[in-house]
This record gives C-alpha cells, sequence and structure tokens, in this order.
C-alpha cells in the first residue's frame, strides 16, 4: 500500500511548530502573557491535528496495511464519543489517505466525511467542516441512486454544510441550506432549530448592517432607436431578461414563428374570451365614461365649427360606447375598429340597437396596427378617439397604434384623443408584517409580478406612501417617442419604513380642458375601471424621513420600469409566476385569522382536558398561518401540508421567525395523500383546521379532501375547524341596459358562464330581488351527512325587475361559538337583512374566546361569570337588557301556544344546549345571558313572526340558520296574517345606512285586523353606480355570483321556484323547466354537436386551446422541453408590441405555470384543481 512518506508529514509538523515558537506571544508590561485570540486558537488547533495525522502515519506503511477503513472508522467514531474530536480528526484524516493512495473506497464512506464534518464543527474549524459536509453530500447523492440507505446522511449533510455556513458568517447562505434540507425531511428537530437560529443570525446581521443583498439591473440605454425583429430571426434565442427590450416582435412573427406561435394563439383565444367580461368594469365606469364623453362631444363641436365633416377613427373601439357618442355629438363617419373579436361582435350589435346605419359607422375586427387606407379606412380621419389603456398606460400598445394612424390614416390638423400623458410616481411600502401576533413577513419575499400587478382592485388601506408624487415621463402622443429611453430620479422620502414598491399612473389631457387622471384621487372620486399600478422593486430597502434614494425610470414605448440602481437590500425579491397572491388577501383578513385563533385555542383547550394532547394537522396551509395559530395555543404537535414548493418556503420560515419550528413541520404534499407514519405519526391526528373554501364554499374540493384524510391520518372523533357550513343565496338583477344614454344591452349576452365566478358583490352594479334563503348545510365535524344533492327553493321577491342571477355565501361555523360570513353588505349571519334589526348585533361573531368550556361553574350566575371576566382585563359581551314597558303600558298579550319551539321562545326566547344541534327555525344558536343555547330569532320578531313575546331588540350576534327554512323561502309565521315589510335595497347602499330599530311584534288579533301592507312601485332601471370604490369584500372569499340560464321577470309579492343542485362538487342554481326565458351565451359557449365538420367554429377556436394544454402537459414530465415560463416571458416582455391585454396575459402566464408545477409533482389528488391553485384576490393586499 503505497502512503505519504512519514518524513514528509513530520518534516511539515516540525517546521510548522518550529514557526509557532518563533512567534511568541505578545505580553504586557508587567510580562503577563495576553489570552489568545480566536484565530491563534484554532492555528493551534489545526496544529495539532497535522501533529497526530503525521504521528498515524509514521507508524509505516505495515501498521496502515493491518488496518482496514472499518477500523479507522470504528476508532474515530469512539473518540468522538469521549470527546477527543482533534484524535478522531485526526484518525479520519488517516482513513482519506489510507484510501486514496491504496485506491480503496467503501459504499458508505459518505458516513466517515460527515462525522469528520462534525468533529471539525466541535473544533470551530468552519472552513474544513464544509469542505467534508460537502464531500459527505455529493457521496451520499451518487449512493442515493443505487438504494436508500444514505438518505439519513444525505438529509444531514445539509445540517452539518448550514451549521459550517453559519459558523462562517454566511448566514443568509445556511439558512437556504437548512430549509432545502427541510424539504428532504420535513420532521428533521435538529434542522428546524437549525433553521430557526439563521434566521435570528439574518436579522442580527440586518440590525448591524450586515448580510444585504445586491442586484444588477439591466435597463435600455436612453435614446436607442426601437426596431422590429427580422421575419427570419430565430425567437428562441431572443433574450428578455431586462423586460425591456429595444427590438420588438411582430404580431406575424409571434403567429408564426414554430417555438412560440402556439403559446401567442393560446393566449390571444383565452385573452379573446375574458375581455368581454373586462369590458363590462368600463361601462359601468360612470366616472369614466363622463369625462371621454365630454372630451369627445367638445372635439366633434370644434372640428364641425371648421365646417368639415367629422371622421372619427375609434381604436380599441369595445362595445360601441365611445362610436355612438360621436355619432351622437354629429360625426359624419366613425370607423370602430376593435383587437378582440367578440367585443367587435359587441360593438356591431350595438350599432344595430340604436340605429346607427352601415353608411354611419364601420366596425372592423383587427390589430389597429394592420390597417390600411382604403381597404379598411375608406378616407383620412380628423378625429382619433383612442383608449388603447391600461394601468400601465404603454402595455396595450397605445404608442404602436397612434403613431400607425399618425403615418397615413389621419389628416395632418387631425385631433387626437388623448393628445398626451403625463406619468407619475411614487414610493410605497405594501407589506405584510404580524398577523395576530405572529411575525409574517417572510411572505414578503414572494411579492413579485413579471411586469406590475394587474387587474386587481388595489386595497388603498393596505399601502403606505414613503414619499410625495413626482413627475417621471410626458409624451406627446402627437409626435409619439420611436426611441427607448432611461432617466434617473431623485425620490426623496417623507416617511420611514420599507420600500419595496412603486406606485405609478398617468394623467390624460384629452380635449381642451377635459383631462383624466387614473392616480389615487380618481380612485378616490369614482374611477373604477383603471386605478393605479404598483410594480415591486428587487427587494426591500430601509428608508427614513429625509433619505434620498436615486431611481432609475425606462421605457421601450411598449413598457414602463422602475429599477433601484446599485443599493444593498434587506432582501431579494423571489422570482415565482406560479406564488398564488390571494395568501396575501387572507393573511390581511385579520378578523378572520383572530376568529380562527379563537376557535383553534378552544378546540386544543378541550382536547388536552379529554385526551391529554392535541396534534394538530393543517391541510391546504398556505403561508401556515392557521399551523402557527395552533402551535402558539400549545398543540403538542402540527402538521402543516401544501403542494405548493413556495408556500411551503414562507410557511417553514415564518414557523422560524416566531420560534415554533420545534412544534410545526411543513410538508409539501397533496393533503389527500399522507400517510400515517410517514407524514403524519403512526396513530394520527385529533385536531384538523383547515382554510380551502372558495366563495361559494364547495368549489376547492374541501369536503372531499378532508374525507380522503379522515380515511388515512385523521383520528376518529376529531375535532375539525371549521365544524360546519350554512350556505345562502339571493336572486338578484345583473344587467347592463342604458350607459350614457344608448342600449348596451347586446354586452349581456357575455355574462352567461357555465359556473360561478368569485366577485365583491359591492363592486358589481346590481339589484336585490329577493330575500335571502337557506340553501344547505355542511357537515365537516362528525358523521352527519349534508342532506341530498338537490333542493327546491322559495324565494320570496322583494323588488320588481329581471332576475337572471343568484348571488350566494356562507356562513362558516368554525365551532359552537364562532361564526365567520361573507355575506354582502346589509346581510348578517344567517341571512338576516340588517335594515330590519339592529344592525349593531350582526356581522361576523365576534365572541371573546369563551365557550360552554369556558363557562363559570354552575352555582355562579352567568352574570357574575362575565363581570370577573371583564374585571380580569377580558372582553365579555355586555348582557342585552331588556326593555320593560311603562306603567301606563298594558301588558303583552300572551301569545297562543304553538309547538314546543314557539311555547319555549314565548317563555324567555330561550332553549339551552350544549352544542350546535344544526339550524333551528325560528331561534339562533349563541352564548347569551341565560348561558349556551338557541335564542329567539331577532329577525323573525322584526318581520311580524309569532314566536313569542322577545322584543325586537333581542337581537344575536350568531344567527346561524336563516329564520325559514330552505323550502318555504318565507319569513313570516305559519298562519301568514303578519305584517311583510317592504324595503329596498340597491346596489350602492351600505349596512350602516340600512340600520334601523325593529319595532315590537303586533298582537296576533292586531296582526289580523291590519290591512296588508302597500306595493312600492316598479323601481326604475338603475343606472351604473358613480362613486368610489367600496372598500372591499368583508372577507377575502368575497361572494359568489352565478348566472342563470333563463330569465324571468318577477313582481313583489311573488314567490319563485329554484332548484339548487350539486354538480362535480360544486353548486348550481336554476330555474324550474319553463320558468321564463333563456339568456343569450357567447357564441364559444353554444355547442352543436356532430363532429368537428359541423361544429360550431367558435366553439372549435377554445377547444383548440384546451387540446393544446394536454399537449403541453403530456409533454411535461419527459423534461427535454424548457419551462412554460420561458415562453410566456418573452410574450410579456413584447405584451405592447403584440397589442395584448397585460391583465389577461398574466393570469394566463400563472394558470400555466401552476398547470406546469401540478403535473410535475410525483402524485396527487383530484382534489388538486387548477380553479383552487389559481384563485384571483379580490383586492391587492
Amino acid at each position: 500500500m503505497a502512503v505519504p512518506a512519514a518524513e514528509e508529514v513530520l518534516d511539515g509538523a516540525a517546521e510548522a511548530q518550529h514557526e509557532q515558537e518563533v512567534e511568541r506571544s505578545p505580553t504586557d508590561e508587567q510580562g503577563e502573557q495576553a489570552p489568545p485570540s480566536d484565530e491563534e486558537r484554532l492555528e493551534k488547533v489545526r496544529l495539532d491535528i497535522q501533529t497526530r495525522t503525521a504521528a498515524i502515519l509514521a507508524q509505516g506503511p505495515a501498521y496502515l496495511a493491518s488496518r482496514s477503513l472499518a477500523d479507522f472508522n470504528a476508532e474515530a467514531a469512539k473518540q468522538q464519543k469521549a470527546g477527543e474530536h482533534a484524535a478522531a480528526v485526526a484518525t479520519y484524516l488517516a482513513l482519506f489517505a489510507k484510501a486514496q493512495h491504496s485506491n480503496l473506497t467503501h459504499p458508505e464512506m459518505y458516513v466517515c466525511h460527515s462525522n469528520c464534518a462534525a468533529a471539525y464543527l466541535k473544533l470551530g474549524l468552519f472552513q474544513e467542516a464544509l469542505r467534508h459536509a460537502n464531500k459527505c453530500q455529493t457521496l451520499a447523492e451518487t449512493s442515493l441512486r443505487r438504494n436508500f440507505k444514505a438518505a439519513p446522511s444525505y438529509v444531514k449533510s445539509f445540517l452539518r454544510k448550514g451549521q459550517a455556513q453559519l459558523g462562517m458568517g454566511l448566514s443568509r447562505v445556511a439558512a437556504a441550506t437548512f430549509d432545502a434540507g427541510l424539504k428532504l425531511d420535513p420532521f428533521n428537530i435538529e434542522l428546524k432549530l437549525a433553521l430557526q437560529k439563521a434566521n435570528e443570525a439574518v436579522l442580527r446581521d440586518l440590525a448591524e448592517g450586515k448580510a444585504r443583498q445586491t442586484m444588477a439591473i439591466e435597463y435600455p440605454e436612453a435614446h436607442k432607436r426601437i426596431s422590429y425583429h427580422p421575419y427570419a430571426a430565430p425567437l428562441h434565442k431572443v433574450k428578455t431578461d431586462d423586460m425591456l427590450p429595444i427590438k420588438l416582435l411582430t404580431p406575424f412573427q409571434a403567429e408564426n414563428d414554430h417555438h412560440i406561435k402556439d403559446t401567442h394563439n393560446y393566449v390571444t383565444v383565452q385573452t379573446d374570451i375574458r375581455m368581454p367580461k373586462r369590458h363590462l368594469r368600463q361601462l359601468e365606469d360612470a366616472y369614466f365614461n363622463a369625462a371621454w364623453q365630454t372630451a369627445i362631444e367638445a372635439a366633434v363641436q370644434a372640428i364641425a365649427a371648421e365646417d368639415k365633416d367629422v371622421r372619427v377613427l375609434n381604436l380599441a373601439s369595445g362595445a360601441g360606447l365611445h362610436a355612438m357618442m360621436a355619432l351622437r355629438a354629429g360625426a359624419f363617419h366613425v370607423t370602430a375598429v376593435e383587437r378582440w373579436l367578440y367585443l367587435a361582435l359587441a360593438c356591431k350589435e350595438s350599432l344595430i340597437a340604436n340605429q346607427f346605419t352601415d353608411e354611419q359607422a364601420r366596425v372592423l375586427y383587427k390589430r389597429p396596427t394592420d390597417l390600411r387606407l382604403k381597404e379598411d379606412v375608406p378616407i383620412c380621419c380628423n378625429l382619433l378617439v383612442a383608449p388603447i389603456l391600461d394601468e400601465g398606460l404603454l402595455t396595450s400598445g397605445l404608442i404602436p397604434s397612434v403613431r400607425h394612424a399618425l403615418d397615413g390614416l389621419l389628416t395632418s390638423d387631425a385631433i387626437l384623443l388623448p393628445a398626451s400623458a403625463t406619468v407619475y410616481m411614487q414610493a410605497v411600502e405594501l407589506r405584510t408584517e404580524e398577523v395576530c401576533g405572529l411575525k409574517m413577513s417572510a411572505a414578503n419575499l414572494y411579492r413579485w409580478h413579471p411586469a406590475y400587478a394587474a387587474g386587481v382592485p388595489l386595497a388603498s388601506e393596505r399601502i403606505i406612501p414613503l414619499s410625495k408624487p413626482k413627475e417621471v415621463w410626458y409624451f406627446d402622443l402627437g409626435a409619439p417617442p420611436e426611441r427607448s429611453d432611461a432617466k434617473t430620479v431623485d425620490v426623496e422620502f417623507t416617511r420611514s419604513g420599507r420600500w419595496n414598491a412603486v406606485m405609478f399612473w398617468y394623467k390624460l389631457h384629452l380635449f381642451g380642458d377635459v383631462y383624466l387622471s387614473t392616480g389615487p384621487e380618481a380612485v378616490a372620486e369614482g374611477l373604477r375601471c383603471l386605478q393605479p399600478a404598483v410594480q415591486y422593486i428587487a427587494g426591500e430597502l430601509a428608508v427614513h424621513d429625509g433619505d434620498v434614494v436615486p431611481l432609475v425610470a425606462s421605457h421601450n414605448t411598449v413598457r414602463m420600469k422602475f429599477d433601484v440602481e446599485s443599493t444593498e437590500f434587506l432582501n431579494l425579491m423571489r422570482p415565482d409566476v406560479s406564488f398564488p397572491h390571494h395568501h396575501f388577501a387572507m393573511l390581511a383578513d385579520e378578523g378572520r385569522c383572530q376568529a380562527y385563533q379563537r376557535a383553534i385555542e378552544r378546540a386544543i383547550r378541550a382536547k388536552q382536558r379529554q385526551d391529554g394532547e392535541a396534534h394538530v394537522l393543517d391541510l391546504g396551509c398556505g403561508t401556515g398561518i392557521l399551523s402557527l395559530l395552533a402551535a402558539r395555543a400549545g398543540a403538542t404537535s402540527v402538521v402543516a401540508c401544501e403542494m405548493q414548493e413556495s408556500l411551503c418556503d414562507v410557511a417553514r420560515k415564518a414557523a422560524a421567525a416566531n420560534g415554533l419550528s420545534d412544534k410545526i413541520s411543513i410538508v409539501q404534499r397533496d393533503g389527500g395523500l399522507l400517510q400515517r407514519g410517514h407524514e403524519v405519526r403512526a396513530l394520527g391526528v385529533n385536531v384538523v383546521v383547515a382554510d380551502v373554501f372558495d366563495a361559494g364554499l364547495l368549489g376547492d374540493g374541501f369536503p372531499y379532501l378532508l374525507d380522503l384524510a379522515r380515511r388515512r391520518v385523521v383520528q376518529p372523533g376529531a375535532t375539525v375547524i371549521p365544524a360546519a357550513a350554512t350556505v345562502y343565496c339571493m336572486g338578484i338583477e345583473v344587467l347592463t341596459g342604458e350607459v350614457s344614454g344608448f342600449n348596451l344591452a347586446a354586452i349581456n349576452t357575455y355574462r352567461w358562464d357555465a359556473t360561478y365566478e368569485a366577485v365583491s358583490l359591492a363592486d358589481v352594479p346590481h339589484r336585490r330581488l329577493t330575500r335571502p334563503v337557506k340553501v344547505l348545510e355542511q357537515f365537516f365535524e362528525g358523521d352527519r351527512k349534508a342532506r341530498g344533492r338537490e333542493s327546491m327553493l322559495k324565494l320570496e321577491v322583494i323588488e320588481e325587475g329581471v332576475l337572471n342571477a343568484v348571488a350566494f355565501w356562507f356562513d362558516l361555523h368554525l365551532d359552537d361559538c364562532e361564526t365567520l360570513t361573507n355575506a354582502p353588505d346589509g346581510i348578517g349571519e344567517g341571512g338576516v337583512l340588517l335594515c330590519e334589526v339592529d344592525s349593531s348585533a350582526f356581522g361576523d361573531s365576534t365572541s371573546d374566546g369563551t365557550c360552554a368550556a369556558d363557562q363559570p361553574a354552575a352555582d355562579q350566575p352567568p352574570e357574575a361569570g362575565a363581570a370577573a371576566e371583564a374585571e380580569a382585563g377580558g372582553q365579555a359581551e355586555p348582557a342585552v337588557e331588556e326593555k320593560k314597558p311603562a306603567a301606563t303600558e298594558p301588558p303583552p298579550a300572551p301569545a297562543a301556544a304553538a309547538d314546543p319551539a314557539a311555547t319555549a321562545a314565548a317563555a324567555d326566547g330561550f332553549t339551552p344546549a350544549g352544542s350546535f344541534e344544526g339550524a333551528k327555525p325560528g331561534f339562533a344558536f349563541k352564548l347569551g345571558k341565560h348561558g349556551l343555547g338557541y335564542y329567539a330569532d331577532a329577525y323573525q320578531l322584526a318581520c311580524g313572526g309569532s314566536n313569542g313575546g322577545g322584543s325586537g331588540s333581542q337581537a344575536v350576534r350568531q344567527a346561524s340558520s336563516y329564520g325559514s327554512s330552505g323550502s318555504s323561502g318565507s319569513s313570516s309565521s305559519k298562519s301568514g296574517k303578519s305584517k311583510t315589510v317592504r324595503f329596498s335595497l340597491d346596489d350602492t347602499s351600505s349596512a350602516a345606512a340600512h340600520a334601523s330599530s325593529a319595532a315590537a311584534p303586533p298582537t296576533p288579533a292586531a296582526a289580523e285586523a291590519e290591512p296588508p301592507a302597500p306595493e312600492l312601485p316598479p323601481m326604475p332601471r338603475a343606472a351604473p353606480a358613480a362613486g368610489p370604490l367600496p372598500p372591499g369584500p368583508r372577507h377575502h372569499w368575497g361572494q359568489a355570483l352565478q348566472y342563470l340560464d333563463r330569465a324571468v321577470p318577477v313582481a313583489p309579492g311573488r314567490k319563485l321556484a329554484l332548484l339548487a343542485r350539486r354538480e362535480e362538487g360544486r353548486l348550481r342554481f336554476a330555474l324550474r323547466q319553463g320558468v321564463g326565458e333563456p339568456v343569450g351565451r357567447a357564441p364559444w359557449k353554444i355547442e352543436w354537436g356532430g363532429g368537428a365538420s359541423i361544429e360550431n367554429p367558435h366553439f372549435q377556436r377554445v377547444h383548440y386551446c384546451e387540446l393544446l394544454v394536454r399537449d403541453f402537459l403530456q409533454r411535461v414530465k419527459c423534461g427535454r422541453f424548457p419551462p412554460i415560463e420561458k415562453d410566456m416571458r418573452m410574450v410579456l416582455a413584447h405584451c405592447g408590441s403584440l397589442l395584448l391585454d397585460p391583465a389577461a396575459l398574466q393570469e394566463v402566464c400563472h394558470e400555466l405555470t401552476v398547470l406546469e408545477k401540478l403535473h410535475k409533482a410525483p402524485e396527487f389528488s383530484p382534489a388538486a384543481t387548477q380553479e383552487a391553485l389559481t384563485k384571483r384576490p379580490l383586492r391587492l393586499c
């Protein structure tokens, strides 16, 4: 066996020892030796290891040949256990020397490197430890290809490597290493604690001004001429890293290059079918339409004053509103150009409906940059109306379109609307900090968009301005720019904070003194279809009042961009197109989080009393907020299950930041595929928490997911939060009629869809036509099942109108004491109309956390317990005082005995119950002054029901069911002789506006003598609502809106039958067969049948997209094709030159990347649907 010469090793050691002896330690004036520094101590340790290694190798070849690698390893392990780490390292080094020079190996050599790294860590030699940890990782990864015996050592190598990096001061790198190890073994307690320690080190470094991150930015050089790629350019080699290319794609190239044509065609068709509904927001915006109408009329009059025929070129005509405004103002002819097919069809239908002839208007389905004089535009026009607008101004192709029109489609003296645009910017902070006292700032690392946040209304209350607005660009559309530009803007901060985003907007000069701004002030005044754009910068910067930071603003005529140049960021953003941004809205929903917190605390206390321990499973944990609440509440262990990798990363970082890593295990896996003994302990879990709900409750597949988890990992009798839910609905009218005096009913054809959509009903102009009615009850805890799959509802009509849609929502019963509701404004829990009762008593249950388990002793009155809790600092709900009748008033007449429920209500309106036993007509379950039980429903009393002698002021805080059963839909008593309260609820009214005290119910005799209530006259069709955007939905779910297959006129006093059916895990509503008239459907939703040869071409066009997606998903797992994000980034970078819609494009990009990641997963259950994983937020929070 060849070994290194012992003399060489010894000579080297002796030389190093001689150098150490020559360098004497410094002494102080008294001659005392100073303590050695860390470097000196480490050098002595290194010298000791060298000496020991040399001594082993000096024993000669015979000694080394007599000992095997296993003998060396056993000796080193023994020394390591005895605490002789330097001797152990020397033995390991001798082992490695023997293996290298004798050309020996061992299948478990990675174990030796792992143990050697551990010994080096004990000695504080972090560089050497890192070297051996890397070697262990490499060898273990190679061994894993043969068998899984090396799995523990492979996971441990991440721990050793991270500890070495942490010792070297590389806290960020160490945190990433620990995080990578936890992805492989989410239950490794050592990795959890190490990640927690690394995150603490990162925070310490940031506080000391260290560990900041830098990023090189690229932006186009100023004044570079914009050109287009040649037709034969290989597009797969085109780089779009900076997202501001100087050479742009043409639509012809995108449609014909085989590398991206499928992607471009898919995006085009998907945008085409989304644009009609997106255009509805513009038609419903009275503020926007008023400004354009004023400008168009003034421009037409100015041209007519010169005795000229007004010929209008209307680009992006939409449904034809601006074209008709021009014709009504006196235009001779309008050429309406629309890039999107179905908007062009709607434009043509609107012109016909308003009796404009083909001689007056011509509609073209073409891109604005493809127009030709004479062929498309009969004669040069002298008025250009070009509302090619989006939040980012340039991203829809405004400048290329206007430039093309100026080149040969307009006269030299043509008037342009808009004439110019001025762009402003403002530094803002849009972050998530603490939620329920937990640090959730880890989610901010994923605040990133490929361009800017588009298509989602801003939650203005979440945006913190850090600087004053500053003008950045001025675009004269009469001379549109042909070159890119870049400039540096000094941003002076007026407030301290963490800068992570730039909010920018523009002010359009339409004509004369008519201006239209998309800034915050315009949104506050009533602008709805446009808003400021928010672009996240590369990272987070700590700024202070008075700081000045240079900002690089750049554009390439089709997109604007803002970057911070040459700075150190606290954190760099993590670009991930697949990250679901609706989780920011979930974190911002403080009321939801607090309600879950109280329910989780009660459940864990109860389980610990019952079983002695509480093991929690968080299904679909998202950012991990519910898991953190459970761990903080005292859960024995928490398993947080999530499919998306980026969300798991956030949850792990959040657990570490809150010091709860030892209790929480983050598992990246489908919740329906968990197994006992693997992801979950062998005995299973006894508490399940989840918020896997959409606006319609069932669309995200939570019942199916919970059923799978029950079969696999949930103990019998486990507590589920939420325990149950109740769904309510009401009939509404959602139609577009007259807008600015024109009939635009043609756009209603594009409203209908086979399924419901999530909306904030306050944002949708509508008229409420019926009372709310209970649809179904869904039980999650226990063995109770929902009744049937179909139910017939009776809707009581209260307003005249055309019922063409159903809005529905749910009350989420977290436990017996806590209920959340996503009901629309003006409606409380249990479907209670707040205009008929005391509105202060309704809304979400805001329990103080007490419940039956926390009640005072039986011999102590409830009032005393509440007073004691209030004295101790609690927030006990004050007792409701009963109004005593005056001395002059006669006592109320005794109520006639009816059924047991009415008798109990007559006694005091209370039936005791230890837990929620389901909805009872006429009663609401709550914790009140008499304890836990069912109280008379104030809604019944306010409507004159004969439930007993309670007063209307006895409003409940937790009404878990509507006052009548789902089959009746009526709130009156069984006799039908009680007074019916007529009212109206418009789309702009709020709960506060409708709040009024309810009068005491009349006696049966008085009710019998009263004449019937007069009917309200029919309400006129409401115009689209003006005014500022409402503050947003009560909770992040919003409400569900489903358009019916048939529409029916209704009048007050009638009852309408509505069928509610569960189809494919979703709720679906329909009128009875033969009732009403069929509604119009979009062309692509009409299927002829009979095969491809005679199928509807519009249907085939959309079906082609489905085939493209299937083909794409079949190629995903092979790994031989580039990710879809590469193609989508190219399309996004050239969005303006391709004349696409940025909001729809970002939606499609997100959906495709999520699908790609989903199908790359080894396995997933049917509960993992695209709709559940790609939900759009209702507010940008």
